[in-house]
């Protein structure tokens, strides 16, 4: 039997660690909910959604049509973010 109050060394609740392996500071209190994610969640969905229509009435058009709006939400992802409005980037401390 395994004593449950035991830590190992290395553990989260019973271990040290040194200041480099610290976090440099809490993490975006946004988690991902930004415009970019939200674009890019958007023409991932409908593109998927026109795909799989697609499929269902075999319809070639309306497949490489979904792909092409999944391609587009990306674009836009990328877009947005390069804007400014995707996660924000933590600075890192100088070493």
């Amino acid at each position: 039997m395994t004593d449950v109050n035991s830590h190992a060394v290395d553990s989260v609740a019973g271990g040290h660690y040194s200041a480099d392996t610290l976090p440099v500071g809490p993490p975006p209190a946004n988690h991902g909910r930004t415009g970019a994610g939200w674009t890019l969640f958007a023409g991932g969905a409908l593109g998927a959604l026109i795909v799989a229509i697609g499929f269902i009435l075999p319809s070639m058009p309306l497949i490489y049509a979904g792909i092409a709006v999944a391609v587009v939400g990306v674009i836009a992802s990328i877009v947005l973010r390069a804007a400014g409005y995707g996660q924000v980037q933590r600075v890192r401390a100088q070493e």
